[in-house]
């Protein structure tokens, strides 16, 4: 907790799949917020999904 506090972090990333609950204890006890990224592992296969996946993914970074 104190790395986070000292280093400022207010956001902690979880990848898309795997159970917040670790995280949301942290989040909890250092006021940062959780957001999920799309790890691109699993999900659509069609033509463009790659992209659009990897979009939303900077959306979430460009927000933090």
């Amino acid at each position: 907790m104190d790395l986070i506090r000292k280093h400022e972090v207010w956001t902690v990333f979880v990848e898309e799949g795997y159970s917040q609950r670790s995280l949301q204890s942290i989040a909890c006890e250092s006021g940062a917020k959780i957001e999920t990224l799309d790890t691109l592992e699993v999900g659509e296969s069609e033509a463009g999904a790659y992209l659009k996946r990897m979009r939303h993914n900077l959306e979430i970074l460009q927000n933090e």
